[in-house]
């Protein structure tokens, strides 16, 4: 289900969109009805269910207009999840859909994101080998560098581990050679 957040006033104030259109001003007639504020229309905008399960925001021509993300809208507009509407300076609002694509993934990151946090942390306490510790040593680093750097650094460092590697295999062919010759 879809609604709306007012997110600059003293406590949130939800409004369901549980109509496939909804409008929004002033007027008795309009299904959110906003009357204290003069710089809203008296039918201020709409919002619309599509069949598809998306919505969208339509400005009526207001004065003061209304925004989606900080641009004025002049035409229909998809709204995301978590898109902010404002309507002339008096309203700001955050579109939630619930049952949005955008919101199941925001949910999975977040939840992938707590699980990160809690293994770093359980990291900290273990071994200097851990991932979470060799996660955070690289973020310091690419903190401190820019990311060519960095790569040029670990191209830099593999090629000193394949070459020290090449030189104990050439030692231990130059052992056996030694060894061989000995044993005749």
């Amino acid at each position: 289900m879809a609604h709306l957040v007012r997110i600059n006033h003293d406590h949130e104030s939800t409004f369901e969109l549980e109509k496939d259109s909804t409008t929004f001003g002033r007027d008795k007639s309009c299904d959110i009805i906003i009357d204290k504020y003069e710089n809203i229309s008296r039918e201020h905008c709409g919002f619309r269910r599509y069949e598809d399960k998306t919505y969208s925001v339509t400005d009526f021509g207001s004065f003061n207009g209304t925004f989606v993300n900080g641009e004025r809208l002049f035409e229909e507009h998809k709204l995301k999840h978590g898109d902010t509407i404002k309507i002339c300076d008096e309203i700001e609002l955050r579109f939630e859909d619930t049952d949005s694509k955008e919101f199941e993934i925001l949910q999975r990151l977040q939840e992938r994101e707590d699980e990160l946090k809690k293994q770093q942390d359980k990291d900290k306490k273990s071994p200097k080998n851990s991932p979470g510790r060799m996660i955070d040593e690289l973020e310091q680093k690419l903190e401190k560098k820019d990311f060519k750097s960095l790569m040029n650094e670990i191209v830099s460092e593999t090629k000193e581990a394949q070459q020290k590697k090449k030189n104990e295999s050439k030692d231990d062919d130059d052992f056996e050679n030694k060894y061989t010759d000995f044993q005749r």
